[in-house]
């Protein structure tokens, strides 16, 4: 940071816990990142906070109703030994009988740590 000091204006807020609507919560092995606030001012701002678990014609709805039963899930980071970069890809090509389309699918790892 004395470095960058130099050229900018720095002030050491300490350890993150939020930003650009994902929280940081910290443990001894690591730390977890997740949308829950976003989601909940998200739901909030719908005026959909209490919304059950129920079937539902519109895909909004729907979307939400998941969302709200997920936004504690989040994504772990745990030190890594080694920082290697590590990407494994699968594709389906035409495999859906009635449309023909095609799938793939992708993940890249940053040590232990899936980052895309």
């Amino acid at each position: 940071m004395k470095t960058l000091d130099v050229q900018f204006a720095l002030k050491d807020l300490g350890k993150l816990h939020y930003i650009l609507g994902i929280q940081v919560y910290y443990t001894e092995s690591g730390l977890l990142m997740n949308q829950s606030k976003y989601m909940d001012d998200l739901l909030h701002k719908l005026h959909m906070t209490d919304v059950k678990p129920m079937p539902s014609s519109s895909a909004v709805k729907r979307v939400l109703w998941y969302v709200n039963g997920t936004k504690h899930f989040g994504i772990y980071f745990q030190p890594s030994p080694t920082l290697t970069v590590s990407a494994y890809s699968d594709a389906d090509w035409a495999s859906n009988l009635d449309d023909r389309k095609s799938v793939a699918a992708y993940c890249t790892f940053v040590g232990n740590n899936i980052v895309s």
